[in-house]
């Protein structure tokens, strides 16, 4: 059987280590396997996530974008980082 993963999304890696630690803590004791992407690629945070067990990604996306055609670029870029992952129930959508 695969292993159990869950993707965690968040912009600044600081604040999803702060408010999400004890979360990806217990997914990974209950087996899953965590991915966390956030748009931070700060590498000593990232680190700090993948220290917790979890697998710490960046992924580029505009907060404040005015461009469209960007934006749609970013989405398209985020939704194949997320298919890469093969998350049960998203590769079939």
């Amino acid at each position: 059987m695969n292993q159990r993963k869950i993707l965690i999304l968040g912009t600044v890696a600081a604040s999803l280590y702060s408010f999400r630690k004890d979360l990806i803590l217990a997914l990974l004791a209950k087996g899953y396997q965590v991915h966390a992407l956030t748009t931070d690629s700060d590498p000593a945070e990232l680190a700090k996530i993948t220290m917790l067990g979890a697998v710490a990604e960046h992924y580029t996306f505009s907060r404040n974008g005015l461009n469209p055609l960007s934006d749609i670029l970013a989405t398209y870029k985020l939704s194949k980082k997320i298919h890469s992952i093969k998350i049960p129930g998203i590769d079939d959508v």
